[in-house]
């Protein structure tokens, strides 16, 4: 306020989202998502990725495995994911889902994707 003048700052944070049973992300990767998604204020959405290593399997309507896949163009997905709040909020008013547990990561991409938000991904 040096020239007499009030000044409005908008902070618009962000969280890290854990993802239950996905594979912790390195701390140094976790950096490097903070890092990203503070850089570029677009982004509502951060994920870190690595190419898919384990065995995929197909299953049939009786979850009998019929296949193994291959993995070549599967990636996986680690936690946590970074999200701007502000935009969360949003995405779950969308849904319609009031109240109830809290989101974890698998529900915020879910309906990230249903609402048409980009998600950016990061090489973990």
């Amino acid at each position: 306020m040096a020239d007499g003048r009030m000044v409005r700052v908008t902070i618009d944070p962000v969280v890290l989202v854990h993802g239950p049973g996905w594979p912790v992300a390195p701390a140094e990767a976790i950096a490097r998502l903070l890092e990203a998604i503070e850089r570029d204020p677009d982004v509502t959405i951060a994920i870190l990725v690595r190419p898919q290593t384990d065995t995929l399997k197909s299953v049939d309507r009786s979850e009998l495995v019929t296949g193994t896949l291959d993995r070549v163009g599967y990636r996986a997905v680690l936690s946590p994911i970074a999200v701007r709040p502000a935009r969360l909020g949003a995405l779950f008013r969308a849904s319609g889902a009031p109240g109830g547990p809290l989101p974890d990561a698998a529900d915020v991409l879910r309906l990230a994707h249903e609402s048409g938000h980009a998600v950016t991904e990061l090489e973990a």
